[in-house]
Order: structure tokens, then sequence, then C-alpha cells
């Protein structure tokens, strides 16, 4: 089940933030690491409700952020819903025990219910460059690349759109 996050869920949430950088420090990813994503970004999310955690038997097997926030480097894309309304997913992981079944997929599907509920038709989103296991996600989940983004790492970060049909 996917519901909106709360206060008691921090801890298992960054459980997931702790697994997730030791596997990608391990792939050679510096997308995440000990300065970012930090407890305090998940308080905010929490403050302005846009973050969700799948949850099941008690136990928190991923998380999605989605707001209308986008980062200041995706003013320098043409995105193909350039003048639409938008809404940008931010800060997803799936539990290290709850990978290869499907949840990065239906979290996204999640993405797509929020937005088609708020009347947006476009999802914005990016990823560092040398993370293979989420370009692949937004591949099979029909994402379009868009550019790439510089936002202060050794190497790029990779932007994609989705538009949502009803």
């Amino acid at each position: 089940m996917i519901r909106l996050a709360e206060a008691k869920d921090l801890n298992g949430i960054m459980d997931i933030i702790k697994d997730t950088i030791s596997e990608m420090k391990e792939e050679n990813n510096i997308q995440w690491d000990e300065t970012y994503p930090k407890r305090e970004d998940f308080l905010k999310d929490l403050e302005s409700k846009t973050l969700y955690v799948n949850e099941e038997r008690h136990n928190i097997r991923g998380f999605i952020c989605i707001d209308k926030n986008q980062p200041e480097a995706y003013n320098l894309l043409q995105w193909q819903g350039q003048d639409k309304d938008f809404m940008v997913i931010h800060r997803m992981a799936v539990g290290k025990n709850y990978r290869n079944q499907g949840l990065g997929k239906t979290l996204f599907e999640f993405a797509e219910k929020i937005a088609l509920e708020n009347n947006i038709y476009f999802l914005r989103s990016d990823t560092y460059s040398l993370n293979y296991k989420m370009r692949s996600l937004f591949r099979r989940e029909k994402y379009r690349f868009i550019g790439e983004a510089d936002f202060g790492k050794e190497k790029k970060f990779y932007c994609y759109e989705k538009e949502i049909k009803m």
C-alpha cells in the first residue's frame, strides 16, 4: 500500500538511504552520499506532504517524493511540456530486500496517479549519469531523455520527462 509518509516512517526511510548509498558506492555511483539526502530533506517533504511510502506489514519497502519544485538546472533544458504544468519526482528508492519485485514501477505509476489527480500531464525527474538502474527504469517506464544537468557532481545528471495519457 502506498500512503502519505508520517514522522514514524523516517527511520525506515533512512535505513533504505543507508543501504542505497552503500550499494551506490559499490557501483561507483556518487549520486547519493553522506551529505544528501539527509533526514532534514525528508522532514521538509513531510511538512509539505509530498513524501509517500510503500508499506507492507509495517515495513517501509520504498518511498518517493512528488512535488512541483524543480531544480534551477532544469530551466536550461528544452522540456516537451515546456509551458505546461508538471510535477517532479525526487528522492525515490526501494529497500534492498524488496528490489526486483516491481516496486519501482509501482512508485512511478503512483506518481502518475498523483499528477493526474492534480490535472497535470507531465512528470519530470533526473538521475546521476552513472545510476544505470534508475536510467533503465526511466526507459522501461517510457520516460523521454531531455538532456543533461549539472548538480555539482563529477558527472552530469540525465533529465527525463513523461507525458501522461489518460
